[in-house]
């Protein structure tokens, strides 16, 4: 389980060649690692959630008309941040629509996770948690059932490649899209403003949100 409260990104349209390039310079390398994703985003129609303060939990309910699966994520002890604290104060329902859920398939390897644009910090509180077979989460079986059926979905190749400065290059290709993007996170907003990229683009789409895969998941409802 992993969380963090810094997701400080630009995202970028790239052409083929601009991307190929830099995949083949990082696997000269040994620098790149390349994961097929298959994320699922969970709408209201699709899912209700809660965060229990008193038990420490997440409570998820995942349904597509008669099929459902239900879990429990309890939050370990290192993991309770000041931020769930001070955000979800008591028990209380978390609204898809203001918050980002979603079940991302990693190489075939399902992770739950959950977005939210806290006030008072830079980028976003994301909290990600892998799917174990420990009895409070449902089977990999019963879990692709439900979510099969959803067509909110983003299926991708990622290339991610390793700089010397220590920041990472995502390419994504996109299954049923016609662009490449290349994203790169940044851990504060100074080291984002000085950033000079080394490659070619088409344009940024670093502030725009129909490009963000929330919303390219969207339009397939």
């Amino acid at each position: 389980m992993s969380t963090q409260i810094n997701e400080i990104e630009i995202k970028h349209q790239v052409n083929k060649n601009a991307a190929f390039g830099l995949i083949q310079e990082g696997m000269k390398r040994g620098a790149v690692e390349i994961s097929y994703i298959n994320q699922v985003y969970l709408f209201n129609e699709n899912a209700t959630a809660y965060y229990n303060r008193e038990k420490g939990a997440f409570d998820i309910i995942v349904k597509h008309k008669n099929k459902e699966a239900s879990f429990t994520i309890f939050v370990k002890e290192k993991d309770k941040l000041d931020v769930l604290n001070k955000e979800f104060k008591e028990s209380c329902f978390i609204s898809c629509n203001k918050s980002t859920f979603r079940v991302r398939y990693l190489d075939g390897k399902p992770i739950f996770t959950f977005k939210r644009k806290i006030e008072g910090i830079d980028g976003n509180f994301e909290f990600e948690v892998p799917f174990a077979e420990n009895g409070q989460t449902p089977d990999k079986e019963a879990l692709s059932k439900v979510l099969s059926k959803i067509k909110s979905r983003v299926e991708k190749i990622r290339y991610t490649i390793a700089q010397k400065n220590n920041l990472f290059y995502e390419i994504d290709m996109y299954k049923d899209e016609d662009f490449i993007t290349l994203e790169i996170e940044f851990k504060t907003i100074e080291e984002m403003e000085n950033f000079e990229p080394n490659y070619s683009f088409i344009r940024d789409w670093t502030d725009d949100s129909s490009k963000k895969n929330k919303n390219l998941a969207k339009a397939k409802l």
